[in-house]
């Protein structure tokens, strides 16, 4: 939890950066409840992480 100013500031300029988007609300609920006993919010954010994202050529052969 240290280290987590450090993680943050570095993705929101790299995400920046590349012309990405943040949710800034969203973000800030995060981070106030990152220390939740249940880690509800390290949770999500690994799904987020290891989710395959679904390219614009999927979503197109799944409409057919």
């Amino acid at each position: 939890e240290q280290q987590l100013p450090f993680y943050l500031r570095r993705e929101v300029q790299f995400i920046t950066n590349e012309g990405g988007r943040i949710n800034w609300e969203r973000l800030l609920r995060d981070i106030l409840a990152w220390q939740h006993p249940g880690r509800y919010v390290q949770r999500n954010w690994a799904r987020a992480y290891f989710a395959t994202p679904v390219s614009s050529q999927d979503s197109v052969n799944q409409n057919q």
